[in-house]
């Protein structure tokens, strides 16, 4: 695991982070897919929130479905399940570079075409009661590795080679 957490999936880019460090907002993500909440997800979406929106709710009253941060931190998360876990899993099959970015395309119009769908509907913002509301009800699938993975491989087109 270790080697994992100290991998290229946890640096970000864009700060630079030496080989000894982890990114804080990876780590929380690779969290949120894999960790029981046993308050009905209720710890996972403060965190989520808090990524999103620095501050989370207490600096926030509404979020936004265009949110600047959304984007980048949905692709990461089906990253966490997909490509960067398949290189430090010891997968016997391994998966073919047009395959893992069909993968990876395949996670914005997951985002769009799913679970933005499902949270906003025709709205562009809710505010933070009605989102929370939304992430219990029709969002939380975003926290379930193996869910978020197999909605990724069903929209890719991509064959699970992994499980057979």
């Amino acid at each position: 695991m270790a080697k994992y957490l100290l991998s290229d999936a946890f640096k970000d880019p864009v700060k630079g982070q030496s080989a000894e460090q982890i990114d804080k907002d990876f780590l929380m993500m690779f969290g949120l897919l894999h960790c029981q909440d046993v308050k009905k997800s209720c710890n996972k979406i403060d965190a989520f929130y808090e990524i999103l929106n620095e501050g989370g709710m207490t600096k926030h009253q509404h979020i936004s479905a265009g949110d600047k941060d959304l984007k980048p931190t949905f692709k990461k998360m089906c990253a966490l399940v997909t490509c960067e876990l398949f290189d430090f899993s010891g997968l016997k099959v391994s998966y073919e570079k047009v395959d893992r970015k069909d993968l990876e395309n395949s996670a914005e119009t997951l985002m769009e075409d799913q679970w933005l769908e499902d949270m906003y509907g025709s709205a562009s913002t809710l505010q933070n009661e009605a989102w929370v509301e939304q992430m219990k009800s029709v969002g939380k699938w975003i926290f379930d590795a193996s869910e978020l993975r197999a909605r990724l491989f069903k929209e890719s087109g991509v064959e699970v080679k992994h499980l057979k």
